[in-house]
């Protein structure tokens, strides 16, 4: 499979980075823009591996096209963090993500049966 430039460039960064400095604000932000430039199929692999080991919660609602949308709720329940800490790290995110808002519940919603 044939990568971006610049999704090629920054797993390359990412590649030779130490565990310990994962949790860098710096190194967050390169994370946010490894999954914004990952083709679509990487990013799905990502979010399930996640999902399989707890690291992410799974969606509990969909658009009209099937999508999986999560709620500010359902994220901050997850991290156990305030819905105020939680809309603080997704405001960081979305600074070099913007797509991330449509993830959470907007215009029709669907409950996964």
């Amino acid at each position: 499979m044939e990568y971006s430039p610049i999704f090629e460039s920054i797993m390359q960064k990412l590649r030779v980075l130490p565990t310990s400095e994962y949790d860098t604000p710096h190194n967050k932000k390169l994370f946010a823009l490894a999954m914004k430039y990952a083709p679509p199929e990487l990013t799905e692999m990502f979010i399930n591996g996640a999902q399989e080991k707890g690291l992410f919660p799974k969606a509990t609602h969909c658009d009209t096209d099937g999508n999986p949308l999560y709620s500010l709720d359902e994220i901050a329940r997850f991290y156990g963090q305030t819905p105020e800490e939680a809309q603080q790290a997704l405001d960081e995110l979305t600074e070099f993500m913007p797509d991330l808002q449509d993830q959470f519940y907007h215009g029709d919603v669907h409950r996964f049966n």
